[in-house]
């Protein structure tokens, strides 16, 4: 069956969405656009079962000494969005710096929230000494002005060697694809560098994540070869102060588990929403 997406503009903001009659919606989260390709290998497997939506956020002019203020606008768009695309809860599916903006959500449009998921989320957890000279590299990268190697480095990073071994062909042109269409590597650095200190924050007490009563997967990898994070520290700590959650671990997978291997993530993440997801490969996906 082919899968039709379509784009459009609602309250300013331009979304990416495929439609399924009398499904439930997932809207699908993360701060790198859509045009950077980071959705490819699970917008299909998603969308033959849900409406499947993704909003491009775009970045704020300056994140300033406000950045939880920016999150919970963000997480404001996305219940704008969710409101006008769906007429009862949604789930939503935050990945890294996207958890933030999911967790926004869950405290402050919990009302609109079927459940949460969590992949390899970003917090203030583990050794924040290894976070923060893994945040100092990545700063002498970017400003090395060499975008294109930052972002092999942050793919290296997040993927397996096996499959580095056998995929640099494919790495190499997601770099390529990130390059060409997502508007992350047109941000100023210092900005850039700001957000990744802020993504790696906690910006709720323990009491509000306590009382977080939707329900809740987190997904963790097993490898922080980033050193800024992910970590799998990051999605226990998660996992912990979120009453009921559930938490599953790919120990031979990092941060982009969704590139690298979204078939047994996604099997899992569908578990908890619905049932098995029917594989789509991953080069039909691969144009959106």
């Amino acid at each position: 069956m082919e899968l039709i997406a379509e784009d459009m503009t609602i309250g300013g903001r331009r979304v990416h969405i495929s439609r399924k009659a009398g499904a439930d919606m997932v809207v699908l989260i993360r701060l790198a656009g859509h045009g950077g390709g980071v959705w490819n290998g699970v917008w299909n497997r998603l969308a033959d079962r849900f409406t499947v939506v993704n909003i491009d956020l775009g970045a704020p002019s300056a994140i300033g000494d406000e950045p939880e203020k920016v999150l919970r606008g963000f997480a404001d768009i996305v219940a704008e969005t969710g409101r006008a695309l769906h007429s009862g809860p949604f789930h939503i599916l935050g990945w890294t710096g996207g958890g933030q903006i999911a967790l926004q959500m869950a405290v402050h449009h919990s009302d609109l929230l079927k459940s949460m998921v969590l992949v390899t989320p970003l917090c203030a957890a583990g050794e924040m000494r290894q976070v923060e000279a893994g945040v100092a590299i990545v700063e002498t990268l970017l400003r090395s002005g060499n975008w294109e190697t930052y972002t092999l480095h942050w793919l290296l990073a997040g993927m397996s060697d096996a499959f580095i071994q056998t995929n640099f062909d494919r790495i190499e042109q997601m770099v390529a694809d990130r390059m060409r269409g997502d508007h992350f590597v047109k941000l100023d650095i210092a900005m850039v560098v700001n957000w990744m200190r802020a993504l790696r924050r906690n910006w709720h007490a323990p009491e509000t994540l306590s009382a977080i009563r939707t329900p809740t997967l987190v997904v963790s990898g097993g490898q922080n070869r980033w050193h800024a994070g992910p970590s799998p520290e990051m999605a226990e700590a998660l996992h912990k102060a979120i009453p009921g959650s559930q938490i599953e671990r790919f120990e031979a997978l990092g941060a982009l588990m969704l590139l690298e291997q979204p078939q047994p993530v996604l099997e899992r993440i569908n578990r908890f929403l619905a049932g098995p997801i029917i594989d789509v490969p991953f080069e039909a996906a691969a144009g959106l």
